[in-house]
Protein backbone atom coordinates (compact mmCIF):
# COMPACT_ATOMS: atom_id res chain seq x y z
CA UNK A 1 0.00 0.00 0.00
CA UNK A 2 2.86 2.53 0.90
CA UNK A 3 4.83 1.62 -1.85
CA UNK A 4 1.46 2.24 -4.45
CA UNK A 5 1.04 5.67 -2.75
CA UNK A 6 4.66 6.44 -3.42
CA UNK A 7 4.08 5.26 -7.36
CA UNK A 8 0.99 7.06 -7.63
CA UNK A 9 2.31 10.35 -6.08
CA UNK A 10 6.03 9.82 -7.80
CA UNK A 11 3.61 9.72 -11.30
CA UNK A 12 1.68 12.74 -10.04
CA UNK A 13 5.35 14.57 -9.56
CA UNK A 14 5.94 13.52 -13.20
CA UNK A 15 2.53 14.71 -15.03
CA UNK A 16 2.84 18.13 -12.83
CA UNK A 17 6.60 18.59 -13.62
CA UNK A 18 5.79 17.70 -17.22
CA UNK A 19 2.77 20.20 -17.26
CA UNK A 20 4.97 22.52 -15.65
CA UNK A 21 7.59 22.07 -18.46
CA UNK A 22 5.25 22.21 -21.23
CA UNK A 23 3.94 25.73 -19.58
CA UNK A 24 7.36 27.19 -19.38
CA UNK A 25 8.13 26.36 -22.45
CA UNK A 26 5.23 28.36 -23.70
CA UNK A 27 6.31 31.21 -22.40
CA UNK A 28 9.61 30.93 -23.33
CA UNK A 29 8.41 30.81 -27.01
CA UNK A 30 5.85 33.84 -26.29
CA UNK A 31 8.42 35.94 -24.54
CA UNK A 32 10.91 35.01 -27.56
CA UNK A 33 8.67 36.13 -30.15
CA UNK A 34 7.32 38.88 -28.58
CA UNK A 35 11.01 40.13 -28.59
CA UNK A 36 10.96 39.55 -32.20
CA UNK A 37 8.16 41.08 -32.94
CA UNK A 38 8.99 44.24 -30.77
CA UNK A 39 12.51 44.48 -32.38
CA UNK A 40 11.19 44.17 -35.75
CA UNK A 41 8.34 46.82 -35.46
CA UNK A 42 10.76 49.08 -33.40
CA UNK A 43 13.21 49.24 -36.48
CA UNK A 44 10.03 49.94 -39.22
CA UNK A 45 9.06 52.71 -37.03
CA UNK A 46 12.28 54.37 -35.94
CA UNK A 47 12.72 54.07 -39.81
CA UNK A 48 9.67 55.61 -40.85
CA UNK A 49 8.03 59.23 -39.59
CA UNK A 50 5.14 59.20 -37.23
CA UNK A 51 1.97 60.06 -38.53
CA UNK A 52 -0.90 58.23 -36.91
CA UNK A 53 -2.65 61.04 -36.11
CA UNK A 54 -0.67 63.97 -36.90
CA UNK A 55 -1.11 63.83 -40.30
CA UNK A 56 1.18 65.77 -42.68
CA UNK A 57 -1.46 68.08 -44.27
CA UNK A 58 -1.36 71.47 -46.65
CA UNK A 59 -4.33 74.05 -47.20
CA UNK A 60 -5.67 75.76 -49.81
CA UNK A 61 -8.13 78.17 -49.05
CA UNK A 62 -10.82 79.90 -52.16
CA UNK A 63 -12.76 82.25 -50.52
CA UNK A 64 -14.97 83.25 -53.62
CA UNK A 65 -17.24 86.82 -53.96
CA UNK A 66 -18.93 87.12 -57.14
CA UNK A 67 -16.61 87.67 -59.82
CA UNK A 68 -13.21 87.50 -57.74
CA UNK A 69 -11.74 84.40 -55.62
CA UNK A 70 -9.01 85.59 -52.37
CA UNK A 71 -6.76 82.30 -52.66
CA UNK A 72 -4.41 81.15 -49.76
CA UNK A 73 -1.83 78.15 -49.79
CA UNK A 74 -0.88 77.19 -46.31
CA UNK A 75 2.17 74.98 -46.70
CA UNK A 76 3.76 73.24 -43.57
CA UNK A 77 7.23 74.54 -43.32
CA UNK A 78 8.95 71.33 -41.84
CA UNK A 79 7.95 69.92 -44.94
CA UNK A 80 9.79 72.89 -47.03
CA UNK A 81 12.56 72.88 -45.29
CA UNK A 82 13.31 69.12 -46.29
CA UNK A 83 12.85 70.39 -49.50
CA UNK A 84 15.08 73.21 -49.80
CA UNK A 85 16.09 73.93 -46.54
CA UNK A 86 14.85 76.86 -45.32
CA UNK A 87 16.21 77.34 -42.51
CA UNK A 88 19.80 78.34 -43.82
CA UNK A 89 21.53 78.36 -40.33
CA UNK A 90 19.68 75.39 -38.50
CA UNK A 91 18.97 76.88 -35.59
CA UNK A 92 15.28 75.14 -35.97
CA UNK A 93 13.61 79.05 -35.91
CA UNK A 94 12.44 80.19 -38.88
CA UNK A 95 12.87 83.58 -39.59
CA UNK A 96 11.32 86.14 -42.32
CA UNK A 97 14.59 86.64 -44.14
CA UNK A 98 14.30 82.85 -44.53
CA UNK A 99 11.38 82.68 -46.24
CA UNK A 100 11.86 85.33 -48.33
CA UNK A 101 15.40 83.92 -49.16
CA UNK A 102 13.66 80.91 -50.43
CA UNK A 103 10.45 81.93 -51.71
CA UNK A 104 10.59 81.88 -55.44
CA UNK A 105 11.56 78.04 -54.73
CA UNK A 106 8.56 77.79 -52.92
CA UNK A 107 6.40 79.18 -55.22
CA UNK A 108 7.47 77.19 -57.97
CA UNK A 109 7.24 74.17 -56.18
CA UNK A 110 3.32 74.90 -55.53
CA UNK A 111 3.09 76.10 -58.95
CA UNK A 112 4.00 72.79 -60.43
CA UNK A 113 2.42 70.59 -57.71
CA UNK A 114 -0.62 72.01 -57.84
CA UNK A 115 -3.62 73.02 -60.56
CA UNK A 116 -6.15 75.17 -59.93
CA UNK A 117 -8.93 76.13 -62.47
CA UNK A 118 -11.83 78.73 -62.18
CA UNK A 119 -15.17 78.37 -64.58
CA UNK A 120 -12.39 75.93 -66.61
CA UNK A 121 -9.25 78.24 -67.13
CA UNK A 122 -6.17 77.78 -65.89
CA UNK A 123 -5.02 80.10 -62.97
CA UNK A 124 -1.43 80.61 -62.31
CA UNK A 125 -0.05 80.56 -58.62
CA UNK A 126 1.06 84.72 -58.13
CA UNK A 127 1.01 85.46 -54.60
CA UNK A 128 0.74 88.84 -53.47
CA UNK A 129 2.34 88.44 -49.79
CA UNK A 130 2.72 85.62 -47.23
CA UNK A 131 3.27 85.34 -43.38
CA UNK A 132 4.38 82.64 -40.87
CA UNK A 133 1.68 80.70 -39.12
CA UNK A 134 1.26 78.26 -36.30
CA UNK A 135 -1.46 76.09 -35.04
CA UNK A 136 -2.33 75.09 -31.49
CA UNK A 137 -0.03 72.67 -31.84
CA UNK A 138 2.88 74.97 -32.42
CA UNK A 139 3.25 73.38 -36.20
CA UNK A 140 4.73 76.18 -38.40
CA UNK A 141 3.19 77.09 -42.06
CA UNK A 142 3.77 79.80 -44.26
CA UNK A 143 0.67 81.62 -45.75
CA UNK A 144 0.84 83.08 -49.22
CA UNK A 145 -2.49 85.25 -50.74
CA UNK A 146 -3.38 85.59 -53.83
CA UNK A 147 -6.59 87.76 -55.32
CA UNK A 148 -8.05 86.74 -58.72
CA UNK A 149 -10.67 88.73 -60.48
CA UNK A 150 -12.74 87.57 -63.67
CA UNK A 151 -14.93 89.03 -65.91
CA UNK A 152 -17.95 86.98 -65.03
CA UNK A 153 -19.31 85.72 -61.91
CA UNK A 154 -17.34 82.54 -60.42
CA UNK A 155 -19.28 79.09 -60.94
CA UNK A 156 -16.85 76.85 -60.64
CA UNK A 157 -13.73 76.16 -58.66
CA UNK A 158 -11.37 72.51 -59.56
CA UNK A 159 -7.93 71.64 -58.14
CA UNK A 160 -5.51 68.94 -57.87
CA UNK A 161 -2.42 68.39 -55.80
CA UNK A 162 0.33 66.63 -55.45
CA UNK A 163 1.97 68.50 -52.65
CA UNK A 164 4.34 66.69 -50.83
CA UNK A 165 3.68 63.48 -51.93
CA UNK A 166 7.33 62.63 -52.67
CA UNK A 167 8.29 62.82 -49.15
CA UNK A 168 5.08 61.70 -47.20
CA UNK A 169 3.20 59.50 -49.23
CA UNK A 170 0.23 60.07 -47.56
CA UNK A 171 0.10 63.71 -47.06
CA UNK A 172 -2.99 65.25 -47.59
CA UNK A 173 -4.29 68.89 -48.96
CA UNK A 174 -7.47 69.86 -47.71
CA UNK A 175 -9.21 72.35 -49.95
CA UNK A 176 -11.85 74.54 -48.30
CA UNK A 177 -14.15 76.78 -50.69
CA UNK A 178 -15.67 79.47 -49.02
CA UNK A 179 -18.86 81.01 -50.08
CA UNK A 180 -20.92 83.88 -48.39
CA UNK A 181 -21.35 81.91 -44.79
CA UNK A 182 -20.68 78.55 -45.96
CA UNK A 183 -17.59 76.36 -46.37
CA UNK A 184 -17.32 73.48 -48.42
CA UNK A 185 -14.34 70.85 -47.47
CA UNK A 186 -12.18 68.21 -50.10
CA UNK A 187 -9.74 66.22 -48.74
CA UNK A 188 -6.98 65.53 -51.61
CA UNK A 189 -4.30 62.77 -51.54
CA UNK A 190 -2.88 59.85 -53.54
CA UNK A 191 -5.42 58.37 -54.29
CA UNK A 192 -7.91 61.37 -54.64
CA UNK A 193 -5.51 63.57 -56.49
CA UNK A 194 -8.64 66.25 -57.68
CA UNK A 195 -12.29 67.63 -56.52
CA UNK A 196 -14.61 69.90 -58.46
CA UNK A 197 -16.73 72.50 -56.67
CA UNK A 198 -19.61 74.06 -58.70
CA UNK A 199 -22.64 76.67 -57.65
CA UNK A 200 -25.18 73.99 -58.56
CA UNK A 201 -23.62 70.93 -56.44
CA UNK A 202 -23.77 73.61 -53.44
CA UNK A 203 -26.95 71.88 -51.74
CA UNK A 204 -27.29 71.12 -47.91
CA UNK A 205 -27.16 67.68 -49.18
CA UNK A 206 -23.82 67.81 -51.12
CA UNK A 207 -22.15 69.03 -47.79
CA UNK A 208 -23.69 66.59 -45.72
CA UNK A 209 -22.57 64.10 -47.78
CA UNK A 210 -18.85 65.57 -48.22
CA UNK A 211 -18.53 65.98 -44.18
CA UNK A 212 -19.73 62.38 -44.70
CA UNK A 213 -17.25 61.02 -46.42
CA UNK A 214 -14.58 63.18 -44.57
CA UNK A 215 -15.56 61.10 -41.37
CA UNK A 216 -15.22 57.86 -42.88
CA UNK A 217 -12.01 58.68 -44.60
CA UNK A 218 -10.32 59.99 -40.87
CA UNK A 219 -11.48 56.77 -39.18
CA UNK A 220 -9.82 54.76 -41.80
CA UNK A 221 -6.67 57.04 -41.98
CA UNK A 222 -6.12 57.42 -38.10
CA UNK A 223 -4.14 54.12 -37.26
CA UNK A 224 -4.31 54.89 -33.72
CA UNK A 225 -7.89 54.67 -34.12
CA UNK A 226 -8.13 51.23 -36.01
CA UNK A 227 -5.40 49.95 -33.23
CA UNK A 228 -7.49 50.47 -30.46
CA UNK A 229 -10.79 49.60 -31.86
CA UNK A 230 -9.01 45.89 -32.84
CA UNK A 231 -7.66 45.86 -29.15
CA UNK A 232 -11.04 46.26 -27.83
CA UNK A 233 -12.76 44.27 -29.63
CA UNK A 234 -10.14 41.70 -28.88
CA UNK A 235 -11.41 41.71 -25.53
CA UNK A 236 -15.08 41.28 -26.57
CA UNK A 237 -16.18 37.29 -27.08
CA UNK A 238 -19.69 37.49 -28.09
CA UNK A 239 -21.75 39.27 -30.53
CA UNK A 240 -23.51 41.20 -27.45
CA UNK A 241 -20.45 42.11 -26.24
CA UNK A 242 -18.79 43.50 -29.10
CA UNK A 243 -22.16 45.82 -29.78
CA UNK A 244 -21.72 47.24 -25.94
CA UNK A 245 -18.31 47.91 -26.69
CA UNK A 246 -18.52 49.92 -29.79
CA UNK A 247 -21.82 51.81 -28.47
CA UNK A 248 -20.15 53.11 -25.41
CA UNK A 249 -16.92 53.76 -27.67
CA UNK A 250 -19.83 55.57 -30.07
CA UNK A 251 -21.22 57.44 -27.00
CA UNK A 252 -17.85 59.03 -25.38
CA UNK A 253 -16.31 60.28 -28.12
CA UNK A 254 -19.64 61.66 -29.72
CA UNK A 255 -20.34 63.49 -26.73
CA UNK A 256 -16.29 65.26 -26.55
CA UNK A 257 -16.29 65.68 -30.55
CA UNK A 258 -19.62 68.05 -30.06
CA UNK A 259 -17.91 69.67 -26.79
CA UNK A 260 -14.71 70.65 -28.64
CA UNK A 261 -16.03 71.62 -31.47
CA UNK A 262 -18.97 73.57 -30.06
CA UNK A 263 -15.86 75.34 -27.63
CA UNK A 264 -17.26 74.11 -24.94
CA UNK A 265 -14.28 72.55 -23.64
CA UNK A 266 -10.90 72.30 -24.98
CA UNK A 267 -8.47 69.99 -23.37
CA UNK A 268 -4.36 70.87 -24.62
CA UNK A 269 -3.90 69.08 -28.09
CA UNK A 270 -1.05 67.28 -27.56
CA UNK A 271 -2.20 65.62 -24.26
CA UNK A 272 -5.58 64.20 -26.21
CA UNK A 273 -2.66 62.57 -28.33
CA UNK A 274 -0.56 61.65 -25.46
CA UNK A 275 -3.90 59.69 -23.96
CA UNK A 276 -4.75 58.66 -27.12
CA UNK A 277 -1.44 57.04 -27.56
CA UNK A 278 -1.89 55.59 -24.07
CA UNK A 279 -5.14 53.92 -24.27
CA UNK A 280 -3.67 51.55 -27.26
CA UNK A 281 -0.35 50.62 -25.15
CA UNK A 282 -3.11 49.75 -21.90
CA UNK A 283 -5.47 47.67 -24.45
CA UNK A 284 -2.49 46.02 -26.18
CA UNK A 285 -1.47 45.09 -22.16
CA UNK A 286 -4.26 44.10 -21.62
CA UNK A 287 -4.72 41.90 -23.96
CA UNK A 288 -1.52 40.96 -23.58
CA UNK A 289 -1.60 39.58 -19.96
CA UNK A 290 -4.92 37.99 -20.42
CA UNK A 291 -5.64 40.05 -17.44
CA UNK A 292 -9.29 41.98 -17.80
CA UNK A 293 -9.06 44.93 -14.81
CA UNK A 294 -12.33 46.03 -15.61
CA UNK A 295 -14.92 45.79 -18.19
CA UNK A 296 -14.22 46.41 -21.62
CA UNK A 297 -17.21 48.80 -22.67
CA UNK A 298 -15.73 51.07 -19.09
CA UNK A 299 -12.48 50.91 -21.10
CA UNK A 300 -14.10 51.75 -24.51
CA UNK A 301 -16.20 55.29 -22.89
CA UNK A 302 -13.33 56.12 -20.94
CA UNK A 303 -10.86 56.16 -23.46
CA UNK A 304 -13.24 57.02 -26.21
CA UNK A 305 -14.20 60.65 -24.31
CA UNK A 306 -9.96 61.18 -25.57
CA UNK A 307 -10.54 59.87 -29.03
CA UNK A 308 -13.31 62.11 -29.37
CA UNK A 309 -11.25 65.61 -28.69
CA UNK A 310 -8.93 63.92 -31.15
CA UNK A 311 -11.56 63.77 -33.49
CA UNK A 312 -12.51 67.06 -33.26
CA UNK A 313 -9.30 68.26 -34.28
CA UNK A 314 -10.42 68.55 -38.04
CA UNK A 315 -13.32 70.01 -37.54
CA UNK A 316 -11.52 73.18 -35.70
CA UNK A 317 -9.19 73.30 -38.51
CA UNK A 318 -12.14 74.37 -40.56
CA UNK A 319 -13.45 76.93 -38.36
CA UNK A 320 -16.97 76.12 -39.30
CA UNK A 321 -19.56 78.62 -39.63
CA UNK A 322 -22.51 78.59 -37.10
CA UNK A 323 -24.64 77.76 -39.78
CA UNK A 324 -22.92 74.81 -40.74
CA UNK A 325 -21.96 73.21 -37.50
CA UNK A 326 -24.79 70.99 -36.52
CA UNK A 327 -24.83 69.20 -40.26
CA UNK A 328 -21.20 69.05 -40.34
CA UNK A 329 -20.83 67.99 -36.76
CA UNK A 330 -23.52 65.66 -37.79
CA UNK A 331 -22.58 64.02 -40.55
CA UNK A 332 -19.14 63.94 -39.82
CA UNK A 333 -19.62 62.06 -36.60
CA UNK A 334 -21.78 59.81 -38.83
CA UNK A 335 -18.99 59.26 -40.93
CA UNK A 336 -17.22 58.22 -37.82
CA UNK A 337 -19.68 55.86 -37.08
CA UNK A 338 -19.76 53.78 -40.68
CA UNK A 339 -16.14 53.58 -40.39
CA UNK A 340 -16.24 51.92 -37.30
CA UNK A 341 -18.85 49.70 -38.16
CA UNK A 342 -16.99 48.51 -41.21
CA UNK A 343 -13.86 47.95 -39.48
CA UNK A 344 -15.58 45.66 -36.39
CA UNK A 345 -17.92 44.08 -39.21
CA UNK A 346 -14.34 43.23 -41.35
CA UNK A 347 -12.47 42.15 -37.52
CA UNK A 348 -15.41 40.11 -35.72
CA UNK A 349 -15.55 37.67 -38.34
CA UNK A 350 -11.89 37.12 -38.39
CA UNK A 351 -11.82 37.01 -34.11
CA UNK A 352 -14.73 34.06 -34.22
CA UNK A 353 -12.89 31.94 -36.44
CA UNK A 354 -9.63 32.62 -34.27
CA UNK A 355 -11.30 31.28 -31.22
CA UNK A 356 -11.83 28.03 -32.38
CA UNK A 357 -7.87 28.04 -33.78
CA UNK A 358 -5.85 25.75 -31.35
CA UNK A 359 -3.21 28.34 -30.93
CA UNK A 360 -5.04 31.45 -30.64
CA UNK A 361 -3.42 32.04 -27.33
CA UNK A 362 -0.10 33.01 -29.06
CA UNK A 363 -1.90 34.32 -31.88
CA UNK A 364 -3.65 36.76 -29.55
CA UNK A 365 -0.73 37.51 -27.49
CA UNK A 366 1.24 38.52 -30.75
CA UNK A 367 -1.65 41.23 -31.97
CA UNK A 368 -1.65 42.57 -28.20
CA UNK A 369 2.55 42.61 -28.68
CA UNK A 370 2.22 44.45 -31.93
CA UNK A 371 -0.57 46.76 -31.01
CA UNK A 372 1.00 47.82 -27.48
CA UNK A 373 4.53 48.61 -28.99
CA UNK A 374 2.37 50.64 -31.19
CA UNK A 375 0.89 52.26 -28.01
CA UNK A 376 4.13 52.83 -26.34
CA UNK A 377 5.92 54.45 -29.55
CA UNK A 378 3.31 56.92 -29.97
CA UNK A 379 2.79 57.75 -26.40
CA UNK A 380 6.88 58.57 -25.86
CA UNK A 381 6.72 60.29 -29.35
CA UNK A 382 3.66 62.17 -28.69
CA UNK A 383 5.33 63.43 -25.10
CA UNK A 384 8.69 64.38 -26.32
CA UNK A 385 6.94 66.07 -29.01
CA UNK A 386 8.44 69.53 -29.87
Amino acid sequence: MIRDGQTRREEDNKVIAGSLGRHSAFNRELMAKSIVILVLLWGVMVGTPSYAHNMSVSFVEVTVEGSTARVKYRLPLAELDLLFMVDKNADNIYQPEEIEEARQQIEGYFREKLDLKINGRPVAAQPQDHAIWADQEDHLFVDFWQEIALQERIRQVAFSSGMFQELISDHKTLVLIHLEDRIYPFVLDQSNPSAIWSREESASWAHFFRFLELGIEHIFSGYDHILFLIGILLLGSTLREVIKIVTSFTAAHSLTLALATLNIVNPNAQLVEVVIALSIAYIGMENLLQKHWTRAWHISFGFGLAHGFGFANVLKEMDLSSTQLATSLFSFNLGVEIGQVVIASLVFPLLVMLRRYPRRTWVIQSIAVFICAFGIFWFFDRVFAP
